[in-house]
C-alpha cells in the first residue's frame, strides 16, 4: 500500500508544474486548508468580482442563462461526442461530464468543445468528471487503478491520492471533480469502498483533506451524495430509496461546507419517518425542503448545488425531474433526459413565475462566478456584444 501510494505521489509530483508555485508549496507541506484554496474568493464579498458577475449575467439572454444550469454527458457511458458537441454548439449545455473516455479523447473533446463555444458563446464550457479514487480508471479508461477511499486511513494518504487525481484531471483540462463521497460505507451494494468509512470523525477528516487538496490545486471539489446514501440498502441507480429517520451523514456535509467545498451533489435518496427532514415521498434531489430549507438555509451552503445524474431510475418515477430539481432549488442539473426541451420548459416557467426567474438568475450568478475564477469567460464574444470592455 505504501509503495503504491509512493508511485502515485511521484506521478503527481511529475505533474506539479501545472500548479502555481504558491499552491504547490502548500500542497507539498500539507497545509491545504479551505482558506488556502484559490476558490476562497468564490465565497467572499469581493466588490470587483461581484461587479463583473453582475455585468456578465445582465448580458445573458434567458436561454443563455438556462444553458449554464445544464451539464450534459460525453463518452462510452453517456452521449456520443457528436450529440454532446451539438448541444454545446447550439447553446443547450454550459458543462460537460466525461464518462468512459481515454485521456487522449478528453484532450481532443475539450479542445473541440471550447473552440466551438468560443465562436459564439459568452461563456466557455465547464468540464467535469466523476474522479473519485475507486472510479477514476472507469471514467478515464487508460488511467491505472488506484486504491479506493475505503483503503485510505490517514490524512496524508488522502492528500496524496487527492493530489494524484487532481493532477491527472488538471493536466487534462478538467475543472470540476465530482468527488469525494461523503457517505458512510455501510451500504455495500453501491457505496462500500467508495467511502472513507462509517464513522463521522474519519469520514469528515479524510473527505475534508481530499476537498482542500483538490481545491488548492485549482479543481473544484464536490461533496456527495447529500443527505447521505451510505445507510440505506439498495442502489438509487435502480430504484428510489429512503433513509428512515434523520439522515446520519448530514454532519459530514456540514464539515465539507465548513471546508469551503464548491459543489454539493444531492442524491436521489428520500427521507421518511423524520419530522424535520421528510422529503414527502420524493428523492432529496427533487425536494424543496431538503435543498432549499435544509442545505441552503439551515446548513448555510452558498456554493453550487447539483443533482446526481438524472438518468437514474430513482427519479424515473417523476414527471419532468430536471425541472422539479431546479424548482426545488438545485443550481445545476446533471445529465437531464432532454436538454433542449428543458431549456424551453424552464424559459416558459421563468416567464410565468417571477420568483422562479429570480432563483434561476441567482443560480447563474454562482456559476458565472466560478467560471470567472476559472478563466472561462469568452472576452472576444462579450466585447463583440458590447457589454463591457474589461474582464476580471
Amino acid at each position: 500500500m505504501i509503495m503504491r501510494l509512493l508511485v502515485y505521489l511521484l506521478a503527481a509530483l511529475y505533474l506539479l508544474p501545472v500548479i502555481p508555485s504558491q499552491a504547490r508549496a502548500r500542497i507539498q507541506t500539507g497545509s491545504c486548508h479551505a482558506d488556502n484554496s484559490p476558490f476562497v474568493r468564490f465565497f467572499s464579498d469581493d466588490e470587483s468580482l461581484n461587479k463583473q458577475v453582475d455585468r456578465i449575467v445582465d448580458a445573458l439572454s434567458s436561454r443563455e442563462m438556462i444553458a449554464e444550469l445544464i451539464v450534459t454527458s460525453c463518452g462510452m457511458n453517456g452521449r456520443d461526442f457528436e450529440s454532446a458537441y451539438a448541444l454545446v454548439r447550439d447553446g443547450y449545455a454550459g458543462g460537460v461530464m466525461f464518462l468512459g473516455v481515454t485521456s487522449g479523447e478528453i484532450r481532443e473533446y475539450t479542445r473541440r468543445f471550447t473552440d466551438i463555444a468560443a465562436r459564439t458563446a459568452p461563456l466557455l464550457p465547464l468540464f467535469a468528471i466523476d474522479g473519485e479514487p475507486l472510479l477514476l480508471h472507469e471514467r478515464i479508461t487508460d488511467i491505472p487503478r488506484i486504491p479506493g477511499a475505503g483503503r485510505i486511513r490517514t490524512a496524508k494518504q488522502s492528500r496524496e491520492i487527492a493530489l494524484y487525481i487532481t493532477m491527472v484531471l488538471r493536466n487534462l483540462g478538467i475543472h470540476v471533480n465530482y468527488a469525494p463521497v461523503c457517505d458512510y460505507s455501510i451500504n455495500q451494494e453501491v457505496i462500500g469502498s467508495r467511502s472513507f468509512g462509517n464513522e463521522y470523525e474519519s469520514v469528515s477528516l479524510l473527505s475534508g483533506v481530499f476537498i482542500s487538496t483538490t481545491q488548492a490545486a485549482h479543481v473544484a471539489a464536490t461533496a456527495k451524495h447529500f443527505p447521505g446514501h451510505g445507510t440505506v440498502e439498495g442502489d438509487s441507480h435502480l430504484k428510489l430509496l429512503f433513509v428512515r429517520g434523520d439522515p446520519p451523514e448530514i454532519p459530514v456535509f456540514q464539515s465539507a461546507i465548513n471546508r469551503g467545498v464548491i459543489f454539493i451533489m444531492v442524491g436521489h435518496i428520500g427521507v421518511q419517518d423524520s419530522l424535520h427532514y421528510s422529503t414527502e415521498g420524493k428523492p432529496s434531489s427533487l425536494s424543496h425542503i431538503m435543498i432549499t430549507h435544509v442545505l441552503k438555509e439551515e446548513l448555510g451552503f452558498n456554493g453550487i448545488v447539483i443533482t446526481d445524474a438524472l438518468n437514474m431510475k430513482a427519479v424515473g418515477y417523476f414527471d419532468t425531474p430536471a425541472l422539479q430539481a431546479l424548482q426545488a432549488g438545485s443550481d445545476m442539473v446533471l445529465m437531464p433526459e432532454d436538454e433542449k426541451a428543458l431549456v424551453d420548459r424552464v424559459r416558459y416557467e421563468m416567464g410565468m413565475d417571477d420568483a422562479f426567474r429570480r432563483q434561476i438568475e441567482a443560480s447563474v450568478r454562482k456559476i458565472v462566478r466560478l467560471k470567472l475564477l476559472l478563466g472561462l469567460i469568452n472576452e472576444k464574444e462579450l466585447e463583440k456584444m458590447g457589454h463591457f470592455d474589461d474582464i476580471y
